[in-house]
C-alpha cells in the first residue's frame, strides 16, 4: 500500500502541469514554487498582489538590493480577487506580513478563466486555506461538474490523467533543481512600443468602458482589509502604470477606472497609490514597455520599483535586514542587470560602449546590404574606439563588411569591395561562419554560431553577442545605417534569449550550492 501510494503521488506530480516559465504553453507561474522553497526560513515584510501588471511591474530583488526590505510579489497572470484572497490568506500561515500592495486592474476582472486558477490552486499546499479556495473555484462550475473539479483540485491525475501524451523534458526538472531567484518578478526585456496615448485611450473609453467594480470583488477587498486587520498588517491599492486600446484589451488603465477606484478607495479608508495619474515615474512609452503599452517591460519596472523602495522606506516606515535567501540571489539579480545595460542602450554609439563594458562576451559583426550611406562621425568614432581599424571613409556603397572582437580584442576584421565570408572557432569551443552582405555583390548576410544562423535581418550593421561562459547568445541587434538617422537598434523578440540565459544562471548558482 506504502508503495502504491507513493507511486499515485509521483504520477500525480509528473502529469499535473508545469505552472512556470519558460514553459509559455501551459502558463508563466512558478512564485508558489519559489515561495515554499525558502518559507519559514525569511521573514517576508511586504507582499504584493494583483494580475499581470504587477507580475511584470514591481521587481522585489531591486527593493532588497535598495533597502534590504524583504518583499515578495505574489501577482499572476489574470488574478481574480478569490485567487488573491486565498494566496494572502496562505501567506500568513506562516510570515507576519506589515503591508500588503494590491494591484487595481483586478478589481474590473469579470471572465473565469480556467487557468488564472489552476497555476495557483495545482500548486497550492494542502491546508484549510486550499480547501476553501477549491470550493471557491469549483462554484465557477456546472452542478454535475463541481465534484470533478474541486476533487481535481487535491488528486490531479483525476484532472491531467491523460496528459501523459505531452509530456517533455521540463516536466522530469524538479523545482529545487534550479535556484529560483526573481521573487515571483517576470523579466522582459523586448521594447515596444505603446500603440496608444493616455490621452486617445481616456477619449475612447468614453464609448467602451463602463468601469464598473465587480460586487463579489468588492466583496473580497473587504476581506482581504479584513484579513489584514486580524493579522496586523495594512493593505495599500496600488496601480502599475497601463495604457492600450481599451476596447481590445480590459486590463489598460482609464481614467474611468482610476476614479472608481479612487472612489471605492475612499469608501473602505484604504490608501491608493495610482501611479498612472497621480504620480510621474517618468515613464517612456516608446521605450519601457514590452508590448505595447498593456506591460512593463524590465525599464519600466525598474522606475515603479524605485518609486516603491523610497515608498516603503519614507512612506511605510519600514527598514530592512540582511536576509541570507535573498542575498544568495543578488548574483543572477546582478548579471541580468547588466544584460538589460545592453537592450537599454538606444544609439550604435551608446550600444558598443555598453559592450565595452560587458565582461566575457564575444562580439560578431556583419553588414548587410549596406552599413555606410548613412553612418555617421559619430557612429564611425564609436566603431574606432571599440578597437576596429577599417578605414570606414574608404568604403563604399555596398560594401561588405565583417569582425569578431572576443573581451575587448579583435580576432578577424575584414572590408572588401567583393563578397567575404570569415570562420573560426573560440576559445570556449564554439564555431563560427560569417558572411558580409552589400547590394553589389550578395545582399544575404549571416552571423552562424555553432551551425545557427542567428542574423536578425536587418540592414546596415548587424551585430551578435555570445557570452564566453555559457556559450549563449545574448543578443542579435542590427542598426539601419543606410538610412537617414537616428539609427534605433532594432531586433527581433528576445523572450527566448532572455529566459535562456536566465535558466543558466539559475541552474549554475543550484550546481554551486549557493542556494
Amino acid at each position: 500500500m506504502c508503495v502504491g501510494v507513493l507511486l499515485l503521488l509521483g504520477v500525480q506530480e509528473l502529469l499535473c502541469p508545469e505552472w512556470r516559465y519558460p514553459n509559455f504553453q501551459e502558463g508563466t507561474e512558478d512564485q508558489l514554487s519559489e515561495y515554499y522553497l525558502f518559507d519559514g526560513n525569511t521573514d517576508i515584510q511586504v507582499l504584493f498582489l494583483g494580475t499581470s501588471h504587477a507580475k511584470c511591474g514591481i521587481i522585489p530583488m531591486k527593493i532588497y538590493r535598495n533597502t534590504k526590505i524583504t518583499t515578495y510579489n505574489f501577482a499572476t497572470s489574470g488574478q481574480p480577487m478569490e485567487c488573491g484572497y486565498y494566496l494572502l490568506a496562505d501567506a500568513f500561515e506562516t510570515q507576519k506580513i506589515k503591508y500588503v500592495f494590491l494591484d487595481a486592474s483586478a478589481l474590473f476582472r469579470s471572465d473565469f478563466v480556467y487557468q488564472n486558477y489552476r497555476h495557483i490552486l495545482d500548486d497550492m499546499r494542502l491546508g484549510s486555506n486550499k480547501i476553501d479556495f477549491a470550493k471557491a473555484y469549483a462554484g465557477h462550475f456546472s452542478e454535475e461538474k463541481r465534484l470533478g473539479e474541486f476533487l481535481g483540485a487535491f488528486f490531479s491525475i483525476y484532472l491531467y490523467h491523460e496528459r501523459w501524451k505531452e509530456l517533455g523534458l521540463t516536466d522530469f526538472e524538479l523545482d529545487n533543481a534550479r535556484n529560483l531567484y526573481a521573487k515571483g518578478f517576470a523579466i522582459g526585456f523586448d521594447i515596444v512600443p505603446a500603440l496608444d496615448t493616455v490621452e486617445h485611450m481616456n477619449e475612447l473609453a468614453e464609448y467602451v468602458d463602463a468601469a464598473v467594480i465587480l460586487r463579489e470583488s468588492a466583496d473580497y477587498l473587504v476581506k482581504m482589509k479584513s484579513l489584514c486587520t486580524e493579522n496586523g498588517a495594512e493593505l495599500v491599492l496600488i496601480k502599475v502604470p497601463s495604457i492600450g486600446l481599451p476596447q481590445y484589451n480590459q486590463g489598460v488603465w482609464t481614467g474611468f477606472r482610476a476614479q472608481a477606484v479612487k472612489a471605492l478607495a475612499e469608501k473602505y479608508g484604504l490608501e491608493f497609490l495610482d501611479l498612472l495619474y497621480d504620480y510621474d515615474l517618468g515613464i517612456d512609452w516608446s521605450h519601457d514597455t514590452c508590448d505595447g503599452g498593456v506591460h512593463l517591460n524590465y525599464f519600466g519596472a525598474e522606475k515603479v520599483t524605485g518609486f516603491l523602495s523610497d515608498y516603503l522606506v519614507n512612506g511605510c516606515g519600514l527598514s530592512g535586514t540582511e536576509a541570507p535567501e535573498y542575498g544568495a540571489d543578488l548574483g543572477i539579480y546582478a548579471d541580468l542587470c547588466d544584460l538589460a545595460e545592453i537592450y537599454q542602450a538606444r544609439s550604435l554609439p551608446e550600444y558598443l560602449e555598453t559592450l565595452s563594458d560587458t565582461e566575457d562576451i564575444t562580439v560578431f559583426m556583419a553588414s548587410s546590404q549596406d552599413m555606410i550611406s548613412n553612418l555617421s562621425e559619430d557612429e564611425r568614432e564609436a566603431l574606432r574606439m571599440f578597437g576596429l581599424e577599417a578605414d570606414f571613409g574608404a568604403m563604399v556603397f555596398g560594401d561588405p563588411f565583417a569582425a569578431v572582437i572576443e573581451d575587448g580584442r579583435v580576432l578577424i576584421e575584414e572590408a572588401s569591395h567583393d563578397a567575404l565570408a570569415c570562420s573560426g572557432t573560440l576559445p570556449n569551443g564554439a564555431s563560427y561562419s560569417l558572411a558580409g552582405g552589400g547590394y553589389l555583390v550578395a545582399t544575404t548576410a549571416s552571423i552562424e554560431i555553432n551551425g545557427e544562423n542567428y542574423f536578425n535581418n536587418g540592414r546596415g550593421i548587424a551585430m551578435v553577442v555570445l557570452d564566453n561562459v555559457s556559450g549563449l547568445v545574448l543578443d542579435s541587434v542590427s542598426f539601419d545605417t543606410y538610412a537617414g538617422g537616428p539609427h534605433l537598434p532594432e531586433r527581433a523578440a528576445t523572450v527566448n534569449k532572455i529566459r535562456e540565459y536566465e535558466q543558466w544562471l539559475m541552474k549554475r548558482d543550484y550546481v554551486k550550492g549557493l542556494r
